[in-house]
């Protein structure tokens, strides 16, 4: 019987500690970014007109993100994934640049550690594959930031 009690209040325990910590990742990284992008870009599919965007989670602590226009309609959404930095530095978006495509790579908040990177499309790996080739002894893409200017 004791030995039934232990074993309940540590899973208990266990529970309480990793809903604190999802709730941490969720607070992390639930914060919305605004930038104004100077050029059009491509997200996914889609290509965005230059201009101020936001960008936040679909959901708390959901790795899809919505990118949408705050002076215009236009918007999509994409997976991300996690990416992790050394310090807790300036926002950011961070575009690879191909000849005259912008494709977003990167989102940082200000302040915080963790950020997001956005999984390569189709037509960014073609870009990329065909940059290489023509150009084995550079890098494929120019990599570009556009700083956060609110939050």
């Amino acid at each position: 019987m004791a030995k039934q009690m232990i074993k309940t209040l540590s899973m208990l325990m266990l529970l309480a500690v990793v809903a604190l910590a999802a709730t941490a990742v969720s607070a992390q990284t639930s914060r919305r970014v605004v930038a104004n992008v100077p050029f059009s870009f491509i997200v996914g599919d889609r290509e965005l007109p230059a201009g101020n965007y936001g960008i936040q989670p679909t959901s708390m602590g959901s790795g899809i993100l919505r990118i949408a226009g705050t002076e215009n309609s236009k918007s999509t959404v994409r997976l991300t994934s996690l990416l992790r930095r050394n310090d807790s530095g300036r926002g950011k978006l961070v575009f690879h640049r191909y000849q005259d495509q912008y494709f977003l790579s990167e989102i940082w908040v200000t302040g915080e550690s963790d950020g997001r990177q956005l999984v390569k499309s189709k037509r960014e790996k073609v870009m990329q594959r065909e940059q290489l080739a023509s150009n084995s002894d550079k890098q494929a893409y120019q990599v570009i930031e556009v700083m956060v200017v609110g939050q």
